[in-house]
């Protein structure tokens, strides 16, 4: 592939709208956070659950390849956006469906969906994505309760995210890797 088209290539994805999907709508919230940014920053808590495991490399690489990009699909033409985790849980026709949905759009950006795919077969990294994923979600949590005068929704929002972080990490902190 020429470089030119390489570029057009990435244009075509659009990765500029992951900014323009904000999180947290359905709250009373103080801080503003997009796609982006939180693809970062699990990207980064990635990196260094990574260093405190000791993951191996393989592993390693899988979860923070997906991590970049796991959310990449709510920006996309046929996504729901950012559908609330607790209403999916709640709701298993609407988790399925909305898997469904993500899964097709993931598919438009092959590099995404090896991505995805290969994450998901590894259930370390798939973990360590979801760890991270949520451990980011409690970081701002956080940061809402400072600051936030809507207090109580945002800590039964840290209950029940401090329930699956910490069965997520003590399957990660628990496991022999060889």
């Amino acid at each position: 592939m020429e470089l030119n088209d390489f570029v057009k290539y990435l244009e075509s994805l659009k990765l500029y709208r992951q900014s323009r999907v904000k999180r947290w709508q359905l709250r009373d919230y103080v801080f503003t956070e997009d796609d982006a940014q939180h693809q970062l920053f699990v990207s980064q808590i990635i990196v260094v659950l990574n260093h405190t495991f000791n993951v191996p490399d393989d592993i390693a690489l899988k979860a923070l390849s997906y991590g970049c990009c796991h959310d990449y699909v709510e920006s996309t033409e046929t996504s729901l956006g950012d559908v609330n985790y607790m209403i999916k849980e709640k709701n298993p026709e609407l988790k399925a469906m909305v898997k469904k949905i993500e899964k097709e759009s993931m598919m438009q950006v092959p590099a995404f969906y090896e991505t995805m795919e290969n994450c998901e077969k590894d259930e370390i990294a798939h973990l360590i994505v979801s760890l991270a994923d949520s451990i980011e979600a409690l970081l701002y949590v956080n940061r809402e309760i400072a600051f936030n005068e809507i207090k109580d929704e945002w800590r039964q929002i840290k209950s029940e995210l401090l329930v699956r972080i910490t069965k997520y990490w003590d399957i990660l902190a628990n496991y022999k890797f060889d």
